[in-house]
């Protein structure tokens, strides 16, 4: 049974650990707004976008993890390329935004608020999810995602190419079906019009992609970071196994 009002708890065998991160103030003026809005000329966001506005969280919070990842792209990376949700994924997202806590230059300081104290919370997937989006629009595209289908079984058995848990096993499966329809997810805006529609045309693929009994739960920025997470995975395995076999 698929649900997609509720936050993913990871019952399909992923470590499913509550975190998130706060980042340290940017200043200490008492008397600005609290919050945090992502730099505008930086995210081409007009006007700024801002994580206390309801309506606009999900992409203020996604604009801010794309920035940071600028400032550290090996970090963002090696972040990514962790088995999901993982313990030691959890810790390498928390080391790397806590290095990025402290703004001590100009160049740190573009991602945060110039409004005073900068709060920006979000759980470690949203992270790990923005991260591997933007990976994949710097190095593949849909010419790439369509040389999925061209896998056989005999691919999908290269350990790069392995589950290593219960949510990658269900995020692969549906990548291996519709590669490109999780692209054109990525391509969508988050809390968008456009990104409820993907995720619809996605839905008819993901009961076969469950294990018998197990009900899967999430809402749609979980699904989002859980879905890039394993497109990015499959296309840097995919270079991996050519080089390799090259």
């Amino acid at each position: 049974m698929t649900n997609l009002n509720h936050l993913f708890r990871g019952a399909l065998g992923g470590a499913a650990l509550a975190f998130s991160w706060m980042s340290a103030p940017v200043s200490a003026s008492p008397d600005l707004p609290t919050g945090s809005w992502v730099h505008a000329a930086e995210q081409r966001l007009e006007p700024p976008t801002s994580p206390l506005d309801a309506e606009q969280s999900r992409p203020a919070i996604h604009a801010h993890l794309f920035c940071s990842f600028s400032l550290d792209p090996r970090g963002a990376r090696e972040v990514a390329l962790l088995p999901y949700y993982s313990h030691e994924q959890l810790k390498a997202v928390s080391t790397l935004m806590t290095r990025r806590s402290v703004v001590t230059n100009a160049r740190d300081r573009k991602c945060f608020s110039k409004l005073g104290n900068a709060q920006v919370g979000f759980d470690v997937a949203t992270a790990v999810g923005a991260f591997s989006e933007i990976l994949i629009k710097k190095n593949y595209g849909g010419d790439d995602v369509a040389r999925i289908d061209k896998l056989t079984p005999e691919d999908w058995s290269y350990s790069g190419l392995t589950p290593r848990n219960g949510s990658e096993t269900f995020a692969m499966c549906v990548v291996q079906s519709k590669g490109l329809l999780v692209y054109l997810l990525m391509d969508s805006e988050p809390a968008s019009d456009a990104e409820m529609t993907a995720i619809s045309d996605l839905a008819p693929s993901f009961g076969p992609c469950l294990m018998d009994g197990v009900q899967l739960s999430f809402d749609a920025a979980s699904l989002r970071s859980m879905l890039a997470h394993s497109l990015y995975r499959v296309l840097s395995q995919m270079d991996a196994l050519a080089k390799e076999r090259s």
